[in-house]
C-alpha cells in the first residue's frame, strides 16, 4: 500500500527477518508493475531454518537468479547458511556488521568481484574456528574486530 503512495521512489533498502518477505517473484512482479524509477534496490532477508529447510532457502536463492535481477537491474545476491538461519542479500552486503561463525557456508552467483562484497562491514565478528574454515570472505573497510575464541 505504501508503494503506491510514492510511485517515482528510486532508492529502497529492506532489511527484514519476515520470511515470507523472501518472494523473488513478487518483488519482481511489485517493481515492474508500481516502481518504474526505481535503480537502487538493497536487501538483506533474513530466514529461519532447521536442517530440513535446506532446499526451500536453496529455491528462494534461486529465484534471484533470472535475468530481470542480473541483466536488467545488475542487482546480484548471495545466501550465507548458518546453523539456525540463513541471509540471502543483496551485493554488496548493505549491512555495516558481520558474524563469521565456523558454520557460515556462503553460495554466491560469482557474478562480483570477493573483494567489493563486504566493502560496507566496518564491524566484523569472528569466531576462531571459522578463520581456519571461511578464509573466503575480504573485508576491507573492518575497523572494529571481535574474535569470540
Amino acid at each position: 500500500m505504501f508503494i503506491k503512495q510514492a510511485p517515482n521512489l528510486q532508492n529502497l533498502t529492506i532489511s527484514s527477518k519476515v520470511s515470507s518477505m523472501i518472494d523473488a517473484y513478487g518483488w519482481q512482479d511489485l517493481i515492474k508493475t508500481s516502481l518504474p524509477f526505481l535503480n537502487i534496490f538493497k536487501f538483506k532477508f533474513v530466514y529461519s531454518h532447521k536442517d530440513n529447510d535446506n532446499n526451500i532457502i536453496m529455491n528462494k536463492f534461486q529465484q534471484f537468479q533470472n535475468k530481470f535481477w542480473q541483466d536488467k537491474h545488475h542487482w546480484y545476491t548471495e545466501y550465507v547458511l548458518d546453523t539456525d538461519s540463513a541471509y540471502i542479500y543483496t551485493l554488496p552486503y548493505i549491512s555495516n556488521t558481520y558474524t563469521s561463525t565456523p558454520y557460515t557456508n556462503k553460495h554466491s552467483n560469482g557474478f562480483i568481484n570477493d573483494f567489493n562484497k563486504f566493502r560496507n562491514v566496518t564491524n566484523l565478528i569472528l569466531y576462531q574456528k571459522a578463520m581456519r574454515t571461511n578464509c573466503e570472505f575480504y573485508f576491507s573497510n573492518v575497523e572494529s574486530l571481535i574474535l569470540v575464541i
